[in-house]
């Protein structure tokens, strides 16, 4: 029975579903929505897509009074109820025509920012065609592809003398022989994050952002298993630590090749559990992070976006290995704000000309739990026997930033609660129907 309902609870909690809410999002752009909008003095930021991010984003540069407006081709959700940022949400959306009218409308070029691996390696490629209408934020196209393509970043680490585990492609129609060194325990991910995102994926492998594999018999059940995808992965060393040794720092690299940061900060749930993506974590000061995450952008000539990059501290012997470069907006940044350090702002003041400089401290030992992940992240290490209802409701007490609730923007929050209503009324009824 605690079985059922610990399942029930889980699927409350799951991702985001578009299109249950009736909002007041935008499904169409025309110049007489955006007109007023864009024509005010202070110069507007355009995201390319709208998830948690692009939440935490809006409000960061909403607070500064900064308009926002959002381009989401994959339809609506109760994210786009903030009052941060007026979202164009459809399927149907045409992200370069969208683009076009934004820039004929607009007083001042708005800067543009990409929020996911897609739109990154999207705008990338096209900066030639924008940066006479737009101020792009947005990394060089070789930087993108290797923080896109895992195989071209644990080849960069390499030449640049920077430990990863070890890391390996594995081509799913053709099975490494069996002498080939292999480390295990080991992981599995996709060679890049989109390949996991399509239907026939998300049956196989779920929420998981990485499968784990104890031995060799384990790896050839699962690439037998990936071969229908059709798609290669990438086979990597697991780092022996708990949770708290993911280390995650995040900053923004000027034009000018200046850090605004970096901002530190240690996982201590993950959704899914232990490779997930952080839904409870902690600021933390950890020079040698920041030292090694400053190596990193200076070998990549990374510059004029921000970025993000996840470390492992070795249990074994204390030291780092890098798991995974971001470049762009996440979670963390809009909970660096909070901490004291407004890498948003910086970003924002670096594309526009303004003189700003972003603080170099923040508040260390405080926390930001992110209910959406952290519910199905809690339900999961409950499971597992990691963590005690009281501890829980502790995290819940102690939080200092939340993914989701904002005094002055209550409108998503609300929203939230609606559809956690219906998914938990949908669930109770599969729990009690035989």
């Amino acid at each position: 029975m605690f079985r059922r309902l610990g399942m029930a609870a889980g699927s409350v909690f799951r991702e985001t579903e578009p299109g249950l809410l009736r909002t007041s999002v935008i499904d169409r752009l025309e110049d007489s929505h955006l007109e007023p909008f864009l024509h005010q003095s202070v110069i507007p930021v355009v995201l390319l897509h709208f998830d948690f991010p692009a939440l935490g984003l809006s409000r960061c540069l909403g607070r500064h009074g900064i308009p926002v407006v959002a381009l989401h081709p994959n339809g609506r959700s109760w994210l786009h109820r903030t009052r941060y940022a007026k979202v164009v949400a459809s399927k149907e959306l045409n992200l370069e025509s969208s683009l076009e009218t934004i820039a004929r409308v607009s007083r001042e070029p708005p800067v543009l920012i990409p929020m996911n691996d897609d739109a990154v390696r999207w705008l990338s490629q096209r900066v030639a065609q924008y940066q006479s209408k737009f101020r792009v934020a947005v990394c060089s196209p070789d930087a993108a592809e290797i923080t896109v393509d895992k195989s071209k970043l644990a080849r960069f680490c390499e030449e640049n003398e920077i430990r990863v585990p070890q890391t390996l492609p594995l081509q799913v129609d053709d099975l490494p022989s069996s002498d080939v060194g292999l480390r295990f325990p080991a992981i599995l991910k996709p060679l890049e994050s989109s390949h996991w995102e399509t239907h026939e994926a998300r049956r196989l492998v779920g929420a998981r952002k990485v499968v784990q594999v104890a031995n060799r018999e384990e790896l050839d059940q699962w690439l037998n298993l990936f071969r229908a995808l059709g798609k290669d992965v990438l086979f990597q060393e697991a780092i022996p630590g708990p949770d708290c040794s993911l280390l995650y720092a995040v900053g923004y690299v000027s034009r000018d090749d200046d850090v605004a940061g970096f901002f530190v900060g240690s996982k201590l749930r993950t959704y899914p559990p232990h490779f997930g993506r952080g839904s409870y974590v902690e600021s933390v000061s950890e020079p040698d992070v920041d030292r090694l995450a400053r190596k990193v952008v200076r070998a990549m000539g990374y510059r004029g976006a921000p970025i993000g990059i996840e470390f492992k501290r070795d249990a074994r012997d204390g030291s780092l290995a890098l798991i995974e470069i971001n470049p762009r907006f996440g979670l963390w940044d809009a909970f660096a704000t909070d901490c004291g350090m407004d890498i948003a702002y910086a970003m924002y003041a670096d594309q526009t000309g303004l003189e700003y400089r972003a603080s170099t401290s923040y508040g260390i030992g405080k926390r930001m739990l992110n209910v959406e992940l952290d519910i199905p992240a809690s339900v999961a290490y409950w499971r597992a026997g990691e963590l005690r209802l009281g501890d829980w409701l502790k995290s819940i007490v102690t939080q200092h930033h939340s993914g989701i609730f904002a005094r002055d923007d209550a409108a998503t929050f609300w929203a939230y609660l609606r559809l956690l209503a219906r998914r938990a009324a949908r669930a109770l009824k599969n729990l009690v129907t035989p």
